[in-house]
Formats: structure tokens, sequence, C-alpha cells
């Protein structure tokens, strides 16, 4: 059985993470996966909501890290199950290398204080593919529109390499402006990435919804980056027990 109880309010966030490690490699045995020198990106979503969890493990070590370099990854290239009211998705077959040398996922430090989402360079779309929500994108980078109750999440990480800040924005009046409440836990099926060159930088944007819920039927993606959700992956692994 990957799962016995819930991670107990009395033990650090650390080892929280390393009991979901566990859960999630033994989940991964369990479809056949052959882990041990790879790495491993493991995501779970409820059904019907924008809930979700994701691990980056280097199984190696048997450990979470921060994220996963997301331009080497193939779009597409994962397994995709239903357990329960769950969707998971993953992928334990990545090259290692990438994230050898990367520190143990920690609990996240508050949002960092970037100046703004981007660089404010030769900043270019990765893998470009127009979406439903494609105006939230455009918007976003533009600095144009209003997209009240909407909360952008971006990622900013050298190229193939850590993660340097996550920090929070929305888009209010035509203005690009920190998000200053909670972080939102509402995630939309929408998301894009863009690089620049000239500064050797990747940056991933998701987008959250700061409404009571979210409708993402049968809608989940990989993940490449570690977003601890306890309740989530609790009810995850008790449903994989059944």
């Amino acid at each position: 059985h990957f799962y016995k109880e819930k991670p107990s309010h009395f033990i650090t966030q650390a080892q929280a993470a390393t009991s979901w490690t566990t859960s999630s490699l033994e989940f991964l045995r369990s479809r056949g996966c052959a882990v041990g020198q790879t790495a491993a990106i493991f995501t779970v979503q409820r059904n019907r909501t924008g809930d979700f969890a994701s691990l980056v493990i280097d199984t190696s070590r048997r450990v979470a890290v921060d994220l996963y370099p997301s331009e080497l990854i193939a779009q597409h290239d994962y397994t995709e199950r239903t357990v329960g009211d769950f969707n998971v998705c993953f992928n334990a077959s990545l090259p290692l290398a990438p994230i050898a040398g990367f520190p143990e996922h920690a609990p996240a430090p508050a949002p960092a204080a970037e100046a703004a989402p981007f660089c404010g360079h030769s900043l270019t779309p990765w893998r470009a593919r127009r979406l439903d929500r494609e105006q939230l994108f455009t918007d976003f980078v533009a600095g144009t529109g209003d997209h009240a109750g909407i909360v952008y999440e971006v990622v900013r990480q050298v190229s193939n390499g850590p993660q340097l800040s996550k920090t929070l924005w929305q888009v209010r009046g035509g203005n690009v402006q920190p998000w200053e409440g909670e972080a939102p836990t509402q995630k939309l099926h929408a998301f894009k990435n863009y690089k620049c060159d000239a500064c050797n930088l990747f940056f991933s944007v998701d987008v959250y919804s700061t409404a009571a819920a979210v409708t993402n039927f049968h809608h989940v993606r990989l993940v490449p980056r570690t977003h601890i959700n306890a309740e989530v992956l609790g009810q995850f692994f008790a449903a994989a027990t059944l």
C-alpha cells in the first residue's frame, strides 16, 4: 500500500514532502515503472476542480526537487490514468542529469519581489500554441486589459537550470501589478512558457482563479514543478489503495 495515513500536522513540511515522495514512488512501481536512476514527474488533479499536487522526483536519491526544466520535456510525453475522483499523469523515465545537482525541495519562501514578471528583453513564446484563454496571456505579456479574479503565477528559472523565483501577478485597468492576496489554489487548465535567449532565462506562466470553484473535468497535464497539496495527495493515495 502506498498510503497509510495523512502526514501529521506535527511533522515538518520537509518530512511531509518526503512521505509523499515515497508514496509516489510506490505508486509508480505498482504501475510497472522502473525507478532508481531516472527523474520522475507525478501530477494529481481532483476532477472538476483546480485542486492539484505535483512532485518532481530524483529517484536515485528518493527526494523531491523544485522543478524539471520544462524545455526538456516533450509535449504529451506522459501516461494518464483515472483513480477514483482523481486524474493522475506521470513520466518516470526522464533523464536524471538535468536535476542531479538540484537541492531537495523545501517549503516555499515568500514570493520574490521581482520588479516585473519578465526580464523585459527578447521574450518569445516557447512551443507557441493558441488557447481558448489566449487573451489572458496576450494581455498579461502586453500589460493591457482587465482581468478581475485572475492571478498569474510566473516561475523564473535559468534555461535548463534551477528556479530563480516564483511570483504572483494580476492585470487590472491595463496594468500588470503584484498580487498581494493569499496564494490562490484554483488552477485553470491554461499555461504558457516563454524564453529569453539574451538573458538565458525561461518563464513558466500558470493561471489561477480566485473564484470559489473551478471546473476542469478530465483535464490534467504534467506539471514540472513540485507543489505539495496534502489534502489532494492524501485523498488520492487513499483512493489508490481501495
